[in-house]
């Protein structure tokens, strides 16, 4: 028997969870390899996707027992070398994140922020329910708080169309009700009533809008007579590209525009 520098090492001693590890990947890896036995039995040519993906699934099985023995192999080395090499794309690309984060001048960052908070604003107002009472831009999120009063966007006082705005706001609230919301009318105030189904239609509504925005919290108060309406919900959006792409109607005209 010839000397070899691996035979040189102690035999191998594995504990029972180990054993146990080592067998259950084992059984993977026959299966993983058995799996592609029925694809080549099959009638059907074999598809170059499913040999790689079996193949791949044996071979990180491979350095998985390897590495439970203590025995150095092919697969765990590549296996290894691609965990290194993500690692360092990872690293690459914090880098070029901290690069482009320090290029850009406080005086534009600080511009392009108020770009933002200004759409949010003007975008809440045109969908008719109000302010965005606070707004904080994080370093990973966005956080709004959003009215949730039906205000509408319908001129109060002296306006020039009353019969045009009362019937806009009725055609407005009846579009509500068929997205879900639930409306309270309350000595001629109309509300959102907090319940489930008026959450829900809400969690939609700034989803379809927003699509990485979702509600984390709701706040309410007490009707007159019974029950509760919505005050204002706080939004989280983890994409700040999206508040570019809301909504808000036509801009208004200053004065001296025709």
């Amino acid at each position: 028997m010839f000397d070899t520098p691996e035979s040189n090492k102690p035999d191998i001693v594995l504990d029972e969870d180990a054993t146990a590890v080592v067998k259950r990947l084992v059984k993977e890896a026959q299966q993983a390899l058995a799996s592609l036995l029925f694809f080549m039995d099959s009638p059907e040519p074999l598809e170059h996707e499913s040999a790689r993906s079996v193949l791949s699934v044996a071979e990180y099985k491979m350095a998985d027992i390897g590495k439970k023995l203590g025995v150095e192999t092919m697969s765990g080395e590549k296996v290894e070398r691609r965990h290194r090499d993500l690692r360092i794309a990872n690293g690459r690309v914090r880098e070029l994140e901290a690069q482009l984060g320090t290029t850009q001048s406080p005086e534009l960052t600080q511009l392009a922020v108020r770009a933002l908070d200004e759409r949010i604003n003007a975008w809440w107002r045109h969908e008719g329910f109000g302010l965005v009472s606070e707004t904080t831009f994080g370093p990973y999120v966005c956080k709004v708080k959003l009215s949730c009063s039906l205000f509408g966007d319908f001129a109060v006082i002296a306006s020039e169309t009353p019969i045009s705005d009362k019937e806009r706001k009725r055609l407005w609230h009846e579009s509500l009700r068929e997205r879900g919301f639930v409306l309270t009318e309350e000595h001629s105030e109309v509300g959102v009533l907090d319940c489930d189904a008026s959450r829900a239609a809400l969690s939609a509504f700034i989803s379809s809008r927003l699509p990485t925005g979702r509600i984390v919290s709701f706040e309410n108060h007490a009707r007159r007579q019974s029950g509760f309406v919505l005050r204002c919900a706080e939004v989280v959006i983890r994409k700040w590209e999206e508040i570019m792409t809301l909504p808000v109607g036509k801009p208004e005209k200053t004065e001296g525009e025709v």
